[in-house]
Parts: C-alpha cells; structure tokens; sequence
C-alpha cells in the first residue's frame, strides 16, 4: 500500500490493491487513514521543521546531526506505517485463509479450475470441493466428496492433503485422481505421476499408511487400503469427455451415464444385461450414442423421455 501510495506499483500490483480496495469500505476507510498520515509527513513535516528551526535557531543552517535527528525521525514514522500496512495485510491473509470456498458440480456437467497456488483440479459431475481463499497455514488442505483429479504444485514446505470421508492422501507435487463416495463406502485412489501418501481415517489405532508410486491404485475393501497396479489407464480420461467403456458392468456404465449426461436411468427388467465392450465413449455424441454402443454388446431395449429427462430399460 505504500508503494500504492507513492505511485510505485506495477501495473500487477496496482490491480491488486484495487481489487482489495472494492472488497470492503473498511479497506477504502484503512488506505485513507494511511493515506492522511503519509501526506501529512511528507507535505507538513519539512514546513514545521523549517518554523521550528527558526524559532530556535534563527537563520543558521542546521548541522549534520540535527538532518540526521530529522532523518531518523522520518524513517521512524515509515517503519511504524509500513509495520501497521503489514500487520493489517497479515489479518487480511488470516482472515482469508479462514474463510472456505465449496463448489459442487451438477450431473451432466464436469469443470476445472486453478487453485490460488498454481494446482490444477478437475471435478466430475456430482462432486463436491472444498477449500480455502489462500493457503496460509503449514498444509494446503482440501476436501473432496466424488470424483477429482489433481496436478498439483510443488512446495516441499507446504504438503497438499486431500481429505476425504475414508482417507487423507498427502502430497508434494504430483498428478492422481480420488474418488470418495461416502454414500457407496468407495474410496480409490490412483497415481499417474510422483508419489503419495494414503492414510486410512476410518482404521482403528495408529492407522493405515500406503505410499504409492506412479502407476499405482489404492482401494478400500472392507475397511482396508489394498494396493495394485492401474490396469486401464483409460480409467482416467474422464477430464476430457471420455468414458471407457472396457471391462465395466452394465451397471457400472450406467451409473456413469447418469452422471456424465445428467439423465435419470430407470432400469425396468428383473436381471440387468450381460455385456462385454471395449473402447471408450465421447460424452459430447449424447446418451442415445451412448445406449446404442451398449446395444451392440447387450441385449436390451429403451425408451427416452426427453420430457421427463428419463430413460427406461427394458
């Protein structure tokens, strides 16, 4: 704010002050007070040096030690604004830090986003994200209910925790994609690039820990972390639009389809078909795509409500 002040910001930190500017009136309130007594030392100080001298001194110039009094006195007054400047920013940062971020995606719809220190996210329909304004405490901690992948930026000094109902997975800089569905007791985790550390919340004791390398997968069976090897990586194209359709159950894809498409599925026959398919789904070719790929490996018909926004299994 001082260099705000004394017209020395760049064009960056000039944004950013106004932008903090129009985020509160007690901000506008903190910059004027700051403000009238930075004018005030610099317009009405050397004047009131200049009459005092003289009352005191008559004409005589003034000697070294009383520019270095003057001097010191001025440098004093800065330190102790630019020291109120700091300690209020410190509150702002707290404050910030406090206050938390959700946003939760609707079916048929998927986003990504770039956090506040450089880690990217991608959220998948239905799923849910917390996390704070700034990360200003030891951990950049977030939480996560449904799908998320995430690229994180590296900070050896603050580790990336990703909370979730079953396990906390701690991070450096890395790339891996969490799934946690309270509602289904499913938890997975798997690693594309780095290493992670799972921790089980819901075991007893001391805990669960996993470290995982690249190429990993972590899943929770029975209360327990089980760690394999990522069988399909195709598993994981779902960011760009992609569902893979190799070695799901009929009712596993419908559950994506659901999801992916913002559609409600009602299956109406008593045994859900038998299906063997391979290959992967563009979600931008529709549902109907979608349910016909399906047909060619399955043997089943349907009916889409497009008014209901229902389809039916028969």
């Amino acid at each position: 704010m001082l260099k705000f002040l004394k017209c020395e910001t760049s064009a960056e930190e000039e944004t950013a002050v106004l932008e903090w500017l129009e985020a509160s009136p007690r901000h506008r309130e903190e910059l004027n007070g700051l403000d009238a007594a930075f004018s005030a030392l610099v317009l009405h100080a050397p004047d009131a040096a200049t009459t005092h001298r003289r009352r005191l001194f008559g004409s005589r110039p003034w000697g070294f030690r009383r520019v270095l009094r003057y001097a010191g006195a001025v440098a004093a007054m800065l330190v102790l604004m630019a020291g109120g400047s700091w300690l209020f920013v410190a509150q702002q940062v707290r404050s910030f830090s406090e206050r938390m971020n959700s946003i939760e995606v609707p079916a048929g719809q998927r986003i990504s986003m770039t956090l506040q220190d450089g880690t990217k996210v991608w959220l998948n329909a239905g799923t849910t994200l917390t996390y704070p304004a700034v990360f200003s405490h030891r951990d950049r901690r977030v939480v996560v209910s449904g799908e998320a992948m995430f690229d994180v930026a590296p900070d050896r000094e603050h580790p990336f925790i990703v909370e979730t109902y079953a396990c906390d997975i701690e991070v450096l800089g890395t790339k891996f994609n969490v799934r946690a569905e309270e509602s289904e007791n499913l938890f997975s985790a798997a690693l594309m690039r780095g290493n992670i550390k799972v921790s089980n919340r819901l075991s007893s004791g001391a805990g669960e820990l996993i470290y995982m390398n690249p190429d990993d997968c972590v899943d929770l069976v029975d209360g327990h972390l089980t760690l394999s090897r990522i069988e399909d990586p195709a598993e994981y194209l779902w960011p760009e639009g992609i569902i893979n359709l190799h070695s799901a159950s009929f009712e596993e894809l419908i559950d994506k389809f659901e999801r992916a498409y913002g559609i409600r599925i009602v299956i109406q026959r008593k045994e859900l078909p038998r299906i063997r398919c391979r290959g992967k789904i563009h979600v931008s070719e529709g549902i109907d795509h979608a349910l016909n790929i399906l047909r060619m490996n399955a043997d089943f018909t349907y009916e889409h409500d497009y008014n209901r926004n229902e389809i039916y299994i028969r």
